[in-house]
């Protein structure tokens, strides 16, 4: 995406979604108070700071977005990451190689609309199993295929 600005003007749809789904189902999830948080696919990191960053304790350690596109994680650095607790790297979750310091780092894993792109589904949820720590979990919305 090399717009983000109109990625997050026209961003309506993602946003109604998560909304549904912050009421009828985010809410229900038990944060731990120290937790570190991954959100793959952030895009313009909108969801990510002002969606995903009020649900957490606010004694959680970090708030981690990441994108493929550099030009979205750029945008979210500049216009999404006041806050101490949140950071945007870009990275590519069907990597070979997964950055060491975030292997087993994550309590909590999230996705919105972003693995239905993917070229190798099996290789990105390996990537999310080797950086959630052991007992943490993930939560992902994708459109599929009804066959």
């Amino acid at each position: 995406m090399k717009h983000p600005a109109w990625f997050m003007r026209f961003n309506f749809q993602t946003q109604r979604e998560f909304l549904y789904m912050k009421t009828k189902y985010l809410s229900c999830l038990n944060f731990k108070e120290d937790c570190q948080v991954l959100d793959i696919g952030c895009g313009p990191g909108d969801i990510t700071r002002y969606g995903l960053l009020p649900l957490l304790p606010k004694t959680a350690k970090k708030l981690v977005g990441i994108d493929l596109s550099s030009q979205m994680v750029d945008f979210a650095k500049k216009f999404h990451q006041d806050d101490d607790r949140v950071s945007f790297q870009q990275l590519d979750i069907c990597t070979d190689s997964i950055p060491p310091h975030f292997h087993n780092c994550f309590d909590h894993a999230f996705s919105f609309y972003c693995l239905h792109y993917v070229p190798d589904l099996r290789k990105a949820v390996a990537n999310i199993h080797r950086m959630l720590k052991p007992k943490g979990d993930f939560f992902a919305n994708l459109f599929s295929y009804n066959y």
